[in-house]
């Protein structure tokens, strides 16, 4: 079984920062359908949702990519809205 980060923070524009808590999410997600959704609809893939403070060198990006050739679909993608 892969590993994943226990948990996200990051700090909006509005300089609040949120916590979330992966396994909670998951829990709380279990219930809902599941709904496919075109890659084409997820807004987030056009916006800077991981580099807010920090410049996107090619080694960064490299590393985020990673992560997402490392995730595990055990686990639910959890979109919002």
């Amino acid at each position: 079984m892969k590993t994943f980060q226990p948990h996200f923070a990051m700090r909006g524009e509005d300089g609040i920062k949120r916590i979330w808590y992966t396994a909670r999410l998951w829990q709380h997600a279990s219930p809902l359908q599941i709904t496919q959704i075109p890659i084409e609809e997820i807004a987030a893939l056009n916006m800077n949702t991981w580099f807010f403070s920090v410049e996107p060198t090619c080694r960064r990006v490299t590393e985020h990519a990673k992560r997402f050739n490392d995730a595990s679909f055990e686990y639910p993608v959890i979109l919002s809205v």
